[in-house]
């Protein structure tokens, strides 16, 4: 199968020839431009027939003098036009196995990662020709059945979202997109949508809107780029377009467009070409843009460069060994995209070439670098015919053609996340809360001064019920008992309900609190969750005369739109039926890492009196897991005589961490090592403490 690899060599070596050779030829009608180098990027991707038609319609309108050659990619005496005719069978597509993300492989501590360092020179992350990195372990997510010719198949666009990527396929014969499912929860059977146009130059937006370039007008001389949302009402029809200079995108790299803050951009230039629309049509925004990646060479051999993100925050510094036999096919050699999780990926190849005689080459040994966005990055060799397909925001697509079919994989840069500097101790959140057991069957009356207050609620039935909870954070023992005196306040501090008097400070049964435990008492059906009523924003709890006050809003219509008014009516008796405290049993969450492989990745050796950093690298099993912020775990870490209590880095901002089927995750941490510490051999512990979990262990050697 010839893939956008092997073609974008072929075209941009073409296109950049020709426009050297062709341009004193041009006439003075504003088709300068075209002698600038047509392709700056090296993959190119030319559209089957629309760009066909388009270079006609310019010669039909005598836009282009007799001297202009229209050019294809050769390869020896062959000359191919690079021209799919396969066609999809929709209903042949099917889905392998489980639906697995297959990330990147994060590797033990070697040459071919480097730690992001912005304040310093980037290490190098190095290829080279006669030491070929790993194979990429692909594992194929879907497979499609592809009958037409062997060299070409088809064109592929990402769609998900980060870490649960798929594809949506285009058939230009039929006229068709094939979004892929992205998981088993549909069956994995695919939604096949016909197209009014097919576009070329694709990409796939918010709510899964396609974006591409098509030519129209009488001789094909004018060049749109449309939106073609792939699902709703109107799923297959063009609900918006804007033009664009066919001079400019004819022949422009098949990865040029990409997501910005405004809308499709030019990834070369960062120019908004469109702005983004819903399936309707209607303009919508979309905050999470992607990232415009650009190279610059240090070396006229163009083996060392850096790759830099458009913010400056993720530079990767490359360097490539090639066969000396290689030849380049541009005016560049290395191509890079952005893909998921803050990463990107560069591709080139380092072999000598399929036929040397051929003025435009085929390079062997294609090579991927997969970067990370904390600056880290790994070469792979692309082996068994996969190729890179389709790489944006969401993640990265490989393809390859086996027999009859085409198999679509993944490949993300992995998700890497900072140390959280963040000293824990057990039994501190709501979450996790228990009633430590003691010996105590009696002990003072806990004040508001010793407890801290912390209020739950939960929905059911169009009812909301609250849990109050205290925690005695103080450095003794006290008790708790009976009917706590509890008021909800609304913003003004009127109190708009409150415990039952005829139940408030009744007696009941005694609850001792050593230091660090919790206890609890319901306060019953305190508002409605449909359309509001009694609404309070905070709670009060009231001991012994003294009252502490929390922010604890409720109330509030779940769904204002679809509410005509309150229709909450009071609690019965005018008050919350509030219940005694009570001790807390043991929280019911398991394992955070049930099902998940969990490695340690470790230098060797370690000195007294530094900081000692290493990466837990999680790989999500069959199920896959979800760190949220709420119960994310609190790990120990422990070597020798030296131990640390941390809260993992569940990524607050984005509300948990995902890791999916088949992901690898990395979570990097450290530990301060003290100047007394033992030297020799020792062992590394990582241990998920609470909820407790699994545990990994790592070999070090503490020098002396």
């Amino acid at each position: 199968m010839t893939t956008i690899d092997e073609l974008g060599r072929r075209a941009a070596a073409a296109a950049n020839s020709a426009a050297a050779r062709d341009a004193a030829e041009l006439t003075e009608t504003g088709l300068e431009r075209l002698q600038q180098p047509v392709v700056s990027m090296r993959l190119v991707q030319l559209a089957p027939r629309s760009r066909r038609w388009v270079i006609a319609g310019l010669v039909a309108a005598g836009l282009i003098v007799t001297g202009v050659v229209v050019r294809v990619a050769t390869s020896g005496d062959e000359t191919r036009r690079i021209e799919p005719t396969d066609t999809i069978v929709p209903e042949t597509v099917t889905s392998l196995t489980a639906p697995q993300t297959t990330t990147a492989p994060t590797p033990s501590t070697t040459a071919t990662t480097a730690p992001h360092q912005p304040d310093a020179a980037l290490p190098a992350i190095s290829v080279r020709y006669d030491a070929l990195p790993p194979a990429y372990p692909a594992v194929a997510f879907a497979s499609i059945v592809w009958p037409g010719d062997p060299l070409n198949g088809p064109r592929v666009a990402v769609v998900g979202s980060p870490g649960s990527s798929s594809a949506v396929v285009i058939d230009d014969a039929a006229a068709t997109a094939t979004v892929l499912s992205p998981s088993e929860k549909d069956g994995g059977k695919p939604a096949i949508v016909a197209l009014d146009v097919v576009p070329f130059n694709h990409l796939i937006g918010p709510d899964n809107v396609l974006y591409g370039m098509v030519q129209s007008g009488q001789f094909g001389t004018e060049l749109s780029l449309v939106a073609i949302p792939l699902g709703g009402d109107r799923a297959g029809h063009v609900v918006a377009s804007a033009s664009i200079s066919i001079v400019e995108y004819t022949e422009a790299p098949s990865f040029v467009l990409g997501r910005g803050p405004g809308g499709v951009v030019d990834r070369r230039t960062g120019k908004v070409l469109l702005a983004y629309v819903d399936a309707s049509g209607a303009p919508r925004q979309y905050a999470d843009a992607t990232h415009l990646m650009s190279v610059s060479y240090t070396d006229a051999s163009l083996t060392d460069f850096t790759v830099h993100d458009a913010d400056g925050a993720h530079d990767w510094h490359l360097t490539v060994s090639r066969d000396p036999a290689y030849r380049f096919p541009g005016d560049q050699s290395i191509t890079v995209l952005p893909s998921s999780h803050g990463g990107a990926i560069a591709m080139d190849s380092v072999g000598p070439p399929v036929d040397p005689s051929s003025d435009f080459p085929e390079a062997t040994d294609p090579v991927v670098a997969v970067l990370a966005a904390d600056g880290s990055g790994t070469w792979y060799s692309l082996t068994d015919g996969w190729r890179v397909a389709a790489s944006d925001v969401v993640g990265t697509i490989l393809s390859r053609r086996v027999g009859d079919r085409i198999e679509l994989a993944r490949l993300d840069p992995p998700q890497r996340f900072d140390f959280l500097d963040q000293p824990a101790k057990l039994n501190q959140r709501p979450q996790f809360a228990v009633t430590l057991p003691t010996s105590l069957t009696t002990a003072p009356p806990c004040t508001v001064d010793q407890l801290t207050v912390t209020a739950t609620s939960d929905g059911a039935m169009g009812s909301v019920y609250g849990t109050l909870m205290v925690h005695n954070t103080s450095e003794s023992a006290c008790s708790v008992s009976g009917v706590p005196d509890v008021a909800m306040l609304n913003d003004a501090g009127g109190i708009v309900q409150r415990t039952d008097p005829s139940v408030a400070a009744t007696t009941g049964p005694t609850t001792v609190l050593v230091p660090d435990s919790w206890a609890s008492a319901p306060l019953g059906r305190i508002a409605s969750n449909v359309c509001g009523g009694q609404q309070s924003s905070q709670l009060r709890l009231t001991l012994a005369g003294v009252s502490s006050t929390i922010d604890f809003a409720n109330g509030r219509p779940f769904d204002p739109s679809s509410c005509e008014g309150v229709t909450d009516a009071p609690n019965p008796e005018g008050g919350m039926l509030v219940e005694a405290f009570g001790p807390m049993p043991p929280s019911a969450y398991g394992d955070p890492f049930a099902g998940a492989t969990v490695q340690l990745s470790a230098p060797a050796t370690a000195a007294p009196g530094t900081v000692l950093q290493f990466d837990l690298v999680v790989t999500g099993g069959d199920n896959g897991i979800m760190l949220t912020t709420d119960d994310c775990p609190i790990y120990q870490v422990s070597l020798e005589s030296v131990s640390a209590l941390y809260l993992l880095h569940c990524d607050e901002q984005a509300g948990g961490v995902v890791i999916n089927a088949g992901e690898t995750v990395v979570f990097h941490l450290q530990l301060v090592l003290p100047t007394d510490i033992q030297p020799g051999a020792a062992t590394l512990m990582w241990t998920a403490a609470e909820p407790a979990g699994m545990s990994a262990t790592a070999a070090i050697t503490i020098t002396g």
